[in-house]
């Protein structure tokens, strides 16, 4: 897989921000990867109704200081609707993240960050919407990039294979086409497999497509 697809705000990423210095992750080590597109303060109980996938929900604790049985079914809640993770301030409103809800989260392997008392949420979206705008503008400029090395082979008067090469070379993956009279082209699969190999693959990826 292509550098392209591999950027972006992670779990593991997000607790390198300065904002969120002190702060560890408790569970969900495993799914440290997964993406991060938004951050979301939860500002009411039934935040699982307003959430988004791959948003990272925080909370103070407040609203569960005297009902922390309900911040584990949340867990469930938000583990369905896509939410990449979940941060909890401590020593605040709760001393302790309940043994139940990490125990819920381990089973589920969504990732639960214990946020430190003196942690400010208003920099810590802050920092990390930057992070995400970042990331996303540099998509944009490689994929600009990659239109404009594609238009000016295209100028260039260069072949099919010749194009097909380049733009392999360009997004790390190779390219498999197939024309209106059954004519097919894949730069990288013919130097490795026979002619009756590649259209059997070429089939096997139209089927899953």
């Amino acid at each position: 897989m292509s550098s392209f697809h591999k950027r972006g705000l992670t779990i593991e990423r997000l607790l390198e921000l300065e904002p969120l210095h002190g702060a560890r992750l408790i569970t969900g080590d495993q799914n440290k990867q997964k993406r991060i597109s938004r951050i979301n303060i939860m500002g009411s109980p039934d935040i699982d109704q307003f959430v988004r996938p791959e948003e990272f929900v925080m909370t103070t604790g407040y609203l569960f200081k005297d009902n922390t049985i309900h911040l584990k079914k949340l867990i469930d809640a938000l583990h369905d609707r896509g939410v990449t993770g979940m941060g909890i301030k401590v020593e605040r409103f709760i001393d302790v993240i309940p043994e139940d809800l990490l125990c819920r989260a381990r089973e589920l392997s969504f990732p639960i960050i214990e946020i430190r008392p003196q942690t400010i949420f208003s920099d810590v979206v802050r920092v990390a919407m930057e992070e995400v705008f970042y990331q996303e503008s540099e998509h944009l400029v490689t994929l600009y990039h990659r239109v404009q090395v594609f238009m000016d082979q295209l100028n260039r008067d260069h072949s099919l294979p010749d194009l097909l090469k380049g733009i392999e070379q360009m997004i790390g993956n190779p390219i498999v086409v197939l024309d209106f009279e059954e004519q097919l082209t894949a730069p990288l699969f013919e130097q490795v497999l026979e002619p009756k190999e590649c259209l059997h693959l070429n089939h096997t990826l139209e089927a899953r497509a």
